[in-house]
C-alpha cells in the first residue's frame, strides 16, 4: 500500500510520500514495515516508486544511468517523459510476459503483482521544472499548469479530490509556489494516513526541486516540515471555526416541503 504525491510549482516541483510497505499476499498481508519510498538522484531527480521493491530499484537505476549518459540532453519534457518510458519497459515488459505465462498457475492478481508499478518523476528540463507520471505499462504523462499535480499507489482515490479540492481553493488559475506545493502535498499525505482503511502510513518523506540556478533537488527534514505542519493545523482551525456561521442560518429560513401533487 503506497501513496505518492506531486505537484508542480512555479519554482520547482513537490514529491512526497508516505512511508509503508505491506508485505504479505493479496487478501492477505502478513506485515508493515517502513521504508524509504523516495530517492534523491545526484542532486538533480526525485524519483518515487509504487509498487514491487525490486522492480523500483530498477526504475531509478535505469534513470540515473541516462541522467549520467546525457540522454535527456536537449529533449523536451515530452520527449524526455519517452526516454524513460524505454528505460522503464526494458524490466517491466519481461516481467509481464513472465506474469501471463504464471496466470494460469497462480492466478492474475498474483502474477501481475511483479509488474504493476506507477512512478513519479521530477527534475529540471530545459531550465523548467518538470513533473511526471508513468503508468505499470510505463507511459508518460507530464504535469502542466491545468493539471498541476499528481498521485499514485492505493492512496490514489483519496489524494486526487483532496489534492484537487486545495488546487480551487488556493491555486485555481495558477501553479503554486513551492511553499504552496509542499502544504498541499503534507496535508493530503496526512489526511489519507488519519482516513484510509489501512495501508498508508508515517512517516512522511518529502523532497523538493528547486529552480533556482541549472535546478538541484533535495529531501527535507522531519524539522523542516515544522512550519509547514503548523499550517495545516491552523487552516484546520480556522475551517472548524467557520461552522459558527453555518449555524447562524436561521432555522425559520428553511423552507417547508412543498405539497405533491396528486
Amino acid at each position: 500500500m503506497t501513496l505518492i504525491v506531486g505537484v508542480l510549482c512555479s519554482d520547482g516541483a513537490v514529491v512526497g510520500s508516505d512511508g509503508a510497505a505491506t508485505l504479505g499476499q493479496p487478501g492477505n498481508p502478513t506485515v508493515r514495515q517502513e521504508v524509504r519510498k523516495l530517492d534523491v538522484l545526484n542532486d538533480k531527480i526525485i524519483v518515487g516508486v509504487s509498487g514491487p521493491v525490486g522492480l523500483g530499484q530498477k526504475i531509478k537505476y535505469t534513470i540515473n544511468e541516462q541522467w549520467s549518459n546525457n540522454d535527456f540532453s536537449g529533449l523536451d519534457p515530452v520527449m524526455v517523459g519517452s526516454k524513460i518510458s524505454e528505460g522503464m519497459r526494458q524490466h517491466t515488459q519481461p516481467l509481464m510476459q513472465t506474469a501471463q505465462q504464471a496466470a494460469p498457475v497462480v492466478g492474475n492478481q498474483m502474477a501481475s503483482m511483479s509488474f504493476m508499478a506507477s512512478s513519479i518523476v521530477a527534475m529540471i528540463v530545459k531550465h523548467e521544472p518538470t513533473l511526471m507520471q508513468f503508468d505499470y505499462q510505463a507511459s508518460s504523462e507530464v504535469a502542466n499548469q491545468d493539471i498541476p499535480f499528481i498521485a499514485v499507489g492505493s492512496g490514489q482515490p483519496l489524494a486526487d479530490p483532496f489534492l484537487a479540492f486545495i488546487r480551487r481553493v488556493f491555486w485555481k488559475d495558477h501553479l503554486p509556489t513551492l511553499s504552496e506545493g509542499i502544504f498541499a502535498a503534507l496535508w493530503t499525505l496526512q489526511h489519507a494516513i488519519e482516513v484510509h482503511p489501512g495501508g498508508v502510513s508515517n512517516p512522511i518523506q518529502m523532497a523538493v526541486l528547486k529552480k533556482d540556478g541549472d535546478g538541484y533537488a533535495v529531501e527535507l527534514e522531519e524539522s523542516e516540515l515544522k512550519e509547514t505542519y503548523q499550517s495545516i493545523e491552523a487552516a484546520e482551525n480556522r475551517l472548524a471555526t467557520y461552522k459558527d456561521e453555518i449555524q447562524s442560518t436561521k432555522t425559520e429560513d428553511i423552507p417547508e416541503p412543498k405539497p405533491k401533487k396528486k
